[in-house]
């Protein structure tokens, strides 16, 4: 690449051995200190097609359909030039490796936990959206809103309106929409429910369920999505 003139034609740059994708993963977590674990065979059409759903879902990059499409396309395409020099590369994987930092082990072991706090919060916002307006809830919203005080038409509007903005966030998030916006928006209806009970009623911080210190892990949660799927 750095040679001012470069040889015309196409260069195929290889490493020192051929690797099977299984082998390439046991370097990887051989290097982390990770076990080897059992490799089962899995379709690329399927896993393409279960990457293309998982997209809708505003899955992290890895797992999109564009990677299984490259190991679907291996045929050569008419009309492409053959390399016309093969160039083999003196570290093995291994040794490349051998060479990354903690950080990178790290980040591994955390790439899951972005798009699973994403989920769990998802469902928590539209459950809880739903709930009070489903009858199954007990006690029921309009109950709730009559304990700090509120009634009749005003106590209704206000349901529907904690109970719409709580399932457009769960959809937001379900769909990876402006993660740091939408995490905002949460910040600021979980400080604002809780304000609202912490005045009205606070006796909520002392309940035996703790529906208001449930809310603290819940702020840790909202700020570990923004960090993690706002990139």
């Amino acid at each position: 690449v750095a040679d001012p003139a470069p040889p015309s034609g196409v260069s195929a740059v290889e490493g020192p051995q051929a690797m099977t994708l299984g082998q390439v993963i046991e370097t990887y977590r051989g290097r982390w200190g990770g076990r080897v674990r059992l490799h089962l065979p899995a379709s690329l059409r399927v896993t393409r097609e279960a990457a293309r759903l998982a997209t809708v879902a505003g899955a992290p990059p890895p797992v999109r359909p564009e990677p299984f499409a490259l190991f679907l396309d291996r045929t050569p395409q008419p009309g492409a030039a053959e390399p016309s020099r093969r160039v083999r590369t003196r570290r093995s994987l291994a040794e490349a490796v051998a060479g990354e930092t903690d950080a990178d082990p790290i980040a591994a072991r955390l790439f899951i936990l972005g798009p699973l706090a994403r989920l769990l919060l998802a469902v928590t916002w539209i459950v809880s959206g739903l709930l009070p307006v489903t009858g199954l809830a007990r006690p029921d919203g309009l109950t709730l809103f009559a304990e700090i005080g509120l009634h009749g038409s005003v106590a209704a509007v206000l349901l529907s309106l904690s109970c719409g903005l709580d399932v457009l966030v769960g959809i937001a998030l379900l769909r990876n929409w402006r993660p740091v916006a939408v995490g905002f928006a949460q910040l600021a209806l979980i400080a604002g429910y809780t304000a609202v009970l912490t005045v009205a009623a606070p006796v909520y911080w002392l309940h035996p369920f703790g529906p208001l210190l449930k809310n603290l892990p819940l702020i840790g949660l909202v700020l570990l999505v923004m960090a993690r799927e706002g990139r």
